[in-house]
């Protein structure tokens, strides 16, 4: 891991074209020099870098993931076109993604999809699906306490009501365990999987310029840390659950920040309080 650190800040090093008295630590004047490292997969950074040039922002988009199919992805259309459930859960743009190539697949059946996050909604709505439950905010554990028990179970007709639920292999446990414990029976099909980007020289280089680096998930923090370590950037969280991947990698509690409801306005304010809360690099 550490070569990889030593290679990225001298990759960075060479690039600079002056030095603070032999410090590559400095702040930014007027902000100019503000640049934040965006790790989501590529092509998917744009809704966040948009918000945050309009704010003076730099950003460079340096991946942390990437997907691959999961081992249940082909079994996902058939248990779509057999309308054998209440709800189909849908909790991130890339579960949106691979539920609607699914939807395609078995010619598009009429299916009541509840999400997570305005993101997730907004995918949907652009197949001309609008979905049928969104919960008050953008976690799992809010959509399994919040969403509505389908009518037949609310009068004890046609047993538990069935939920379909199309996840990552890395997904934890809580939609499900929550849903179950009010009485849904949930079917999980790991249908997609998250694993670490390759990086290039110039990828390292990017990483190596960034104040700050944007989480939008614990396998983003993952593997920027096998890359950079915990010193490099302060971590900016989309959510309070790739905050606490942070904290458990070894960041500081004073340099990791996200806010209180998900989504990309509150991701770009703690982008913000990031920027103020550390030195800038040149």
């Amino acid at each position: 891991m550490w070569a990889h650190v030593a290679a990225a800040f001298a990759l960075h090093l060479s690039a600079c074209a002056a030095w603070s008295g032999g410090n590559a630590w400095v702040m930014s004047a007027g902000g100019t020099s503000r640049t934040v490292a965006l790790t989501r997969e590529a092509g998917n950074n744009g809704k966040l870098e948009a918000l945050l040039v309009a704010k003076g922002i730099n950003c460079v988009e340096v991946p942390c993931i990437a997907f691959t199919d999961g081992p249940d992805s082909a079994q996902l259309p058939q248990h779509l076109a057999s309308g054998a459930y209440d709800y189909v859960i849908v909790t991130s743009p890339e579960s949106a993604k691979v539920f609607l190539q699914a939807w395609d697949a078995a010619e598009r059946p009429n299916v009541s999809v509840a999400c997570v996050g305005t993101a997730t909604g907004d995918a949907l709505r652009a197949r001309g699906l609008e979905p049928a439950f969104t919960p008050s905010r953008a976690y799992g554990e809010d959509l399994a306490a919040e969403i509505p028990l389908p009518p037949s179970a609310a009068v004890g007709e046609g047993g538990a009501p069935r939920v379909l639920y199309p996840a990552s292999t890395r997904a934890p446990g809580t939609v499900q365990e929550g849903l179950e414990a009010r009485g849904f029976h949930v079917v999980r099909l790991n249908t997609y999987d998250t694993g670490a980007a390759a990086w290039s020289d110039a990828d390292l280089s990017n990483a190596a310029r960034a104040a700050v680096a944007a989480f939008g998930s614990p396998s983003a923090v993952k593997a920027w840390v096998s890359h950079m370590g915990v010193e490099a950037a302060a971590a900016a969280c989309i959510g309070v659950t790739s905050a606490k991947a942070a904290k458990a990698a070894g960041w500081a509690d004073d340099r990791i920040f996200w806010p209180e409801k998900p989504g990309m306005p509150g991701w770009a304010q703690a982008v913000e309080e990031a920027l103020a809360g550390v030195p800038q690099k040149v």
